[in-house]
């Protein structure tokens, strides 16, 4: 499944508007670079910001990372609920306090962690979001100083978001339950060598990707 630098650039150029990153951040990295997730948010964004990377290169071996987060003073972490649960459970009183921001992905972050997380790193602010590898990672975050329990935040900058019935495929309205689509620059273009149901649908003219 292919991604363009289109789709990953209109991702990082979101987030870089709405988080504030500069060359005075670092970043712990730990998520594999074959997964759309470490890909984009750990090993690109780094690049194309100038923000600073200590790497690790297990993302289990919570304990040394812990030590890496103490040792080097990153102001970010960006991982999934289970690893960042693991680090919790192996870093020490003071080892997290250089964090200012804590982003959870890839599985629901249960409300139990988020408060770990609160007392282990009290600097940082701890926000969730949600994507899949077709949409180059993210399609919505929270942003600084607007989490909200329950939900996965706003869509991303340029990131259009629908809801359409499951049976009739008509486009609901807000507050109803249904079948997640999207569109906009961060979609990919389609599945190479695919010959099944087409992963798009085409509404008013435009075409958004069915989740």
């Amino acid at each position: 499944m292919p991604l363009t630098h289109d789709n990953i650039l209109s991702n990082e150029r979101a987030i870089i508007a709405d988080f504030n990153l500069s060359n005075a951040d670092s970043i712990i990295a730990f998520l594999p670079m074959f997964h759309s997730f470490g890909l984009v948010v750990t090993t690109s964004l780094p690049l194309v910001t100038g923000v600073r990377v200590v790497h690790h290169p297990d993302p289990t071996d919570a304990k040394a990372i812990a030590r890496k987060v103490a040792a080097y003073k990153p102001t970010l972490i960006a991982g999934t609920p289970t690893f960042l649960g693991y680090i919790l459970e192996r870093a020490k009183s003071g080892d997290l306090d250089s964090l200012r921001l804590v982003v959870s992905g890839a599985e629901a972050c249960p409300p139990a962690l988020f408060e770990k997380m609160k007392r282990a790193a009290p600097k940082a602010e701890i926000v969730e979001g949600y994507g899949i590898t077709e949409t180059a990672a993210v399609v919505s975050v929270h942003r600084p100083g607007a989490f909200k329990p329950g939900t996965l935040g706003q869509p991303l900058r340029g990131v259009e978001v629908c809801v359409a019935d499951l049976e009739t495929e008509e486009i609901l309205p807000t507050g109803r339950m249904g079948m997640l689509h999207v569109a906009g620059p961060n979609v990919f273009p389609g599945y190479l060598d695919y010959d099944g149901p087409s992963p798009f649908r085409e509404i008013d003219g435009k075409r958004w990707y069915i989740t």
